[in-house]
């Protein structure tokens, strides 16, 4: 009895330390959530372990798995945000279901605001940070064509305008660099998609398409300016030869007829 009663007080003492170690562990992952959410977009060790109420050694340990913390993060930011993103589409018109998709993301992304700037400054670094960055994306995509599925018949860049108007990366901008408030960047937000709605984008012609591209040759630009044809091949002469390269009659005679006029201007005066 007593025998095995001391094989078993090792592995109760490895389970307390597995148990301690994964307590630690939510603490530093709760932490950092908190840190975060606060504003605090790069929390040090210090910070982490002062909040956490570990020791310092336990953070830098845990710290090494930098991709499990901000899995662990992440999983608490979904647990606290999806709910605003995946809840049922509003029906109703075209405007008011636009509206109601943009008061939607105004909500969802003023939550996930300081967790999301956090991850960007990381997301070069982490595999995970950049997988999850392109899952919100993508999710983003999908969730604008169930509030407007008529937009699969809309001309491409207007899409592509809409994506990038009611886009995290828009609203941080209005946020952020441009310094307005929640309601003031709803409101903009709210604007540029309704007028997206609205537009109807120039699209070139063909022709003028094939001009760009190419460019005018000298002989459109040529036949393009206000003088007859006859006047445009003798344009079309060459300064150093003078010869003219048009095929009409009546332009050479009226190139001969220069020249001659020119060859008497230059012949020298007899004696007086």
């Amino acid at each position: 009895m007593r025998a095995a009663q001391k094989r078993e007080a090792p592995a109760a003492g490895v389970d307390g330390r597995v148990q301690r170690g994964e307590r630690n562990r939510d603490a530093i992952a709760l932490a950092m959530f908190e840190l975060v959410g606060e504003g605090v977009l790069e929390p040090t060790a210090e910070q982490v372990a002062t909040r956490a109420g570990v020791g310092l050694r336990s953070v830098f340990r845990h710290f090494r798995d930098m991709e499990s913390l901000y899995a662990e993060v992440d999983a608490r930011v979904r647990r606290d945000a999806l709910p605003i993103a995946t809840a049922g589409v509003v029906s109703g018109s075209r405007s008011e279901r636009a509206r109601a998709m943009v008061e939607r993301r105004a909500r969802l992304f003023e939550r996930i605001s300081p967790f999301k700037r956090s991850a960007n400054l990381n997301r070069q670094r982490s595999a995970y940070l950049k997988r999850t960055h392109r899952e919100l994306v993508a999710l983003l995509r999908e969730h604008l064509l169930r509030w407007l599925p008529e937009l699969a018949e809309a001309p491409p860049e207007i899409v592509a305008a809409l994506e990038l108007a009611s886009s995290f990366e828009a609203w941080d901008r209005l946020r952020g660099e441009q310094g307005l408030s929640a309601a003031r960047a709803h409101a903009a937000v709210e604007a540029t998609v309704l007028a997206l709605l609205r537009a109807r984008p120039n699209r070139p012609t063909q022709d003028a398409r094939s001009t760009h591209a190419e460019g005018p040759t000298h002989t459109e630009a040529t036949v393009r300016t206000p003088l007859g044809s006859e006047d445009c091949a003798s344009l079309r002469a060459s300064p150093a030869s003078e010869e003219p390269r048009a095929s009409s009659a009546s332009a050479r005679a009226r190139w001969a007829r220069s020249s001659r006029a020119r060859a008497t201007r230059r012949a020298p005066s007899g004696p007086s």
